[in-house]
C-alpha cells in the first residue's frame, strides 16, 4: 500500500503532491494539494480480481482526472487518463513479461524523443499523435 501522500513530478519536473481523500476496500482517491474541491485534479488507484481459481485475473487501474469550469458555459468539463493492467494468475505470463509490455506502452505514449521539459504543443512528444490514429 502507498503512503497517504504521494509526490509525483509533473511535465515541468516540479513536484505535485496528491493527498489521500477517500479509501475503501478496492482502492484510493487522492487530490492534488494545489487543486481545489470545485476544480479537482484526482488520482485514483483501484484493484480487483476477475474470475476465480487458476483462471483469475488481477486488474489494476490508475486514473488521473482534471475537472475545470468552462467560464463561457458555466459547466464543468473533465479530462481522464486511465491505465489498466490485467495480469492473469496463471504463471505462463511472468512479471517480467508484464513489465516489458508496460515499458513498451509507456515509451509509445511518451514517444521515443520525449523530453519532459519540451513544449507539449509539439507533435513529436507522443506515439499517439505521430503514430496510428
Amino acid at each position: 500500500m502507498f503512503a497517504d501522500t504521494l509526490t509525483l513530478k509533473n511535465l515541468a519536473g516540479a513536484d505535485r503532491t496528491f493527498k489521500l481523500r477517500k479509501q475503501d476496500g478496492t482502492g484510493t482517491e487522492r487530490i492534488d494539494a494545489a487543486s481545489s474541491q470545485s476544480e479537482p485534479i484526482l488520482m485514483v488507484i483501484k484493484h480487483s480480481v476477475q474470475g476465480s481459481g487458476p483462471a483469475a485475473i488481477d486488474q489494476h487501474l490508475v486514473q488521473f482526472s482534471r475537472t475545470k469550469l468552462n467560464s463561457t458555459t458555466g459547466k464543468l468539463v473533465t479530462a481522464r487518463i486511465n491505465l489498466t493492467i490485467y495480469v492473469p494468475r496463471d504463471s505462463t505470463i511472468t512479471v517480467a513479461n508484464v513489465e516489458d509490455d508496460l515499458s513498451s506502452l509507456l515509451r509509445f505514449v511518451a514517444g521515443t524523443a520525449f523530453d519532459p521539459t519540451a513544449d507539449y504543443a509539439s507533435t513529436t512528444y507522443s506515439g499517439l499523435t505521430i503514430g496510428e490514429a
